[in-house]
């Protein structure tokens, strides 16, 4: 987390590498083109997903940040939350009491952060969002990394012609609707939460060396 070096990188269903240094075989190669779970694409940067619940840190560091919460705050969670004609409810039948931030990021409580994204500018979400390396790319040296999207209200003017709507905020609070990030966007993020602020680049090359064991080239953390 303190210099952006990949330990790991994991993309499944995969392939067998060795058949393309032995010689691939057209029947190998057709399995690979025409399989639909497409094993050629790596899943970690080139594709992007809905976060989900992990994308909540990143709404309670916002909250905290304009000062809408404090570590003390506490909000009732009753299960349900209506807001405008839509009820919106909690992933626990029948919720939780009053909990403050770290019990509501400890017990994944969606009326926690329904209720304070009821109050939350999408646009202020998303530059919060922006800072932790949300929706650009991260510029790790591999082809074909996509980008994610954090939705402001200018973005969906321009895509859908229509206005921002409030509830809207709410589901991008709990990384649902249009948040959209990837695998290696997220790990890099919540490394920016343990590094109390520092998002680096991350990189797969550490070190190349020659024959003698030279170093010729050496990443350097950025």
């Amino acid at each position: 987390v303190r210099t952006g070096e990949l330990l790991t990188m994991v993309s499944t269903p995969a392939f067998d590498p060795s058949q393309f240094s032995r010689g691939l075989t057209e029947k190998y190669w057709n399995s690979l083109r025409d399989n639909e779970a497409k094993p050629m694409g790596d899943r970690s940067i080139q594709n992007h997903f809905s976060p989900g619940s992990t994308f909540k840190p990143f709404t309670a560091i916002t909250a905290l940040e304009t000062g809408l919460i404090d570590e003390n705050s506490k909000i009732r969670c009753h299960g349900s939350f209506k807001f405008g004609r839509r009820t919106y409810r909690s992933w626990r039948r029948y919720g939780t009491e009053k909990v403050d931030v770290t019990d509501a990021l400890r017990y994944s409580c969606n009326i926690f952060f329904y209720k304070v994204a009821a109050e939350l500018d999408i646009d202020v979400l998303a530059k919060h969002a922006k800072l932790f390396g949300f929706g650009k790319k991260t510029g790790i040296n591999l082809s074909r990394e996509v980008s994610g999207l954090i939705p402001t209200t200018e973005w969906k003017l321009k895509k859908n012609g229509v206005p921002w709507q409030q509830g809207e905020t709410l589901s991008c609070a709990i990384g649902q609707s249009y948040v959209l990030t990837s695998t290696l966007q997220l790990a890099n993020a919540y490394a920016a939460i343990a590094t109390k602020g520092k998002l680096y680049k991350p990189f797969i090359v550490k070190e190349v060396l020659d024959n003698q064991g030279n170093i010729l080239r050496k990443t350097q953390p950025e």
